[in-house]
């Protein structure tokens, strides 16, 4: 794992701080980027759409996951 300048992450906001002020949840996954191939993915993005990346968000008691992710798939999709 990537410590320090090196290290890319996103945020993904759930809850209230996704702003459902009616949530019960006020949480927040940091979700890893930095090992994104720049060659392959970031260069088909520029041409052809997004990187769309799954993760599992979920806790086991069915909870939504606040903690650093790392992606389960990525893959690139057409605009």
């Amino acid at each position: 794992m990537h410590k320090g300048s090196v290290r890319r992450y996103v945020y993904a906001r759930i809850g209230e701080l996704a702003g459902d002020a009616a949530s019960v949840w006020s949480r927040r996954m940091n979700i890893d980027i930095h090992d994104i191939d720049s060659t392959r993915l970031i260069g088909a993005a520029i041409s052809d759409g997004a990187i769309e990346t799954t993760v599992n968000g979920t806790n086991k008691d069915g909870t939504p996951t606040c903690a650093i992710l790392q992606p389960t798939g990525r893959q690139i999709v057409a605009r």
